[in-house]
């Protein structure tokens, strides 16, 4: 069985952001993808900041997007110590979520979450993460994964 994206999802600061410097290659991945129609966009940021909600916003204007996240939506991450700001993003809380998985269409098999931290995608199977290391050859491997 072939695998079908319906949902990717982008970290901000390090993948569509970095170093203060907008990743225009991505972004206009993004533009297309949207355009399509066929695969739902989201970002996922452990930043702690709410002006990267609105720095997202100026990108992409409201409902563009299918959410929004900030650190609050992201984990502790269990094996560093306490007071640690480490977190980890799990797939589980985007498919149990009853408002953005209302329709049941997002599963493990179908969402792909992008981040420049492996460490923050280690809990989840290796099929749904993707780790960006702002390659040449990432780009193409990512729009086959995507199938565009």
């Amino acid at each position: 069985m072939e695998r079908k994206i319906n949902l990717i999802v982008f970290d901000w600061n390090g993948v569509l952001i970095s170093g203060g410097k907008k990743n225009t290659i991505l972004l206009d991945l993004i533009d297309e993808i949207l355009e399509m129609g066929k695969i739902d966009v989201a970002i996922w940021t452990s930043a702690i900041s709410k002006s990267n909600r609105q720095s997202i916003y100026a990108l992409f204007p409201h409902g563009k997007l299918k959410f929004i996240w900030l650190r609050d939506h992201t984990r502790k991450d269990p094996h560093e110590p306490i007071g640690s700001y480490k977190t980890i993003k799990l797939l589980d809380d985007i498919i149990e979520n009853a408002v953005i998985n209302a329709e049941g269409k997002y599963s493990y098999d179908s969402v792909l979450v992008i981040d420049d931290n492996i460490e923050k995608l280690r809990f989840n199977c290796k099929e749904s993460r993707f780790v960006w290391r702002d390659a040449p050859d990432e780009y193409n491997r990512l729009r086959e994964i995507l199938d565009i």
